[in-house]
């Protein structure tokens, strides 16, 4: 399967037969597409990605919604309001395979205090938790990357060396 994003739709696409001619659409998903690149990440067990609206996980059967849970999904761990001001084009996520965790930073781009906030996302616990500037930096943030024998979560800085792995507190 390959799933394709456009700003406002995520396409699950299957293309088991190995023919592009057999290639069809196995599913739309109508308000999950992204922003940039940058708005996903991938997991151990398949993709992490958000948007405006919310965050989601793909196993490679099912899209689950990362802001709701209990019983018939009723609910809901991040206000609506909270989290569209946190999260723009600037935005970006990485994963960290040791503590399993999805980390989402407000901005790259660093030009405000709050910029270095994020939130992560606990696949162990399917809980988030938010840090205030946790990630500030005078240099903007070029990328996240899974770095180093056991995958520690890296980043790039632009004019400064790599920063090491991150850990929450």
């Amino acid at each position: 399967k390959v799933v394709q994003f456009k700003r406002k739709v995520c396409y699950i696409l299957n293309i088991s037969t190995g023919v592009a001619a057999e290639f069809f659409v196995e599913d739309r998903h109508r308000w999950k597409g992204i922003a940039n690149k940058n708005h996903y990440c991938k997991t151990e067990s398949g993709l992490f990605w958000f948007n405006e609206l919310g965050a989601y996980s793909y196993d490679g059967d099912s899209i689950e919604d990362l802001f709701i849970r209990g019983e018939e999904n009723s609910q809901k761990l991040i206000d609506t309001d909270i989290w569209t001001s946190f999260i723009s084009d600037n935005s970006m996520c990485g994963y960290n395979p040791i503590s399993q965790e999805a980390i989402i930073v407000k901005s790259h781009t660093h030009s405000a205090g709050s910029d270095g906030d994020i939130y992560v996302y606990s696949f162990i616990t399917k809980s988030w938790v938010r840090g205030n500037k946790k990630l500030y930096s005078t240099f903007n943030i070029t990328n996240f990357d899974n770095a180093g024998s056991n995958g520690d979560l890296s980043w790039i800085t632009n004019n400064a060396p790599p920063q090491d792995s991150i850990t929450i507190t």
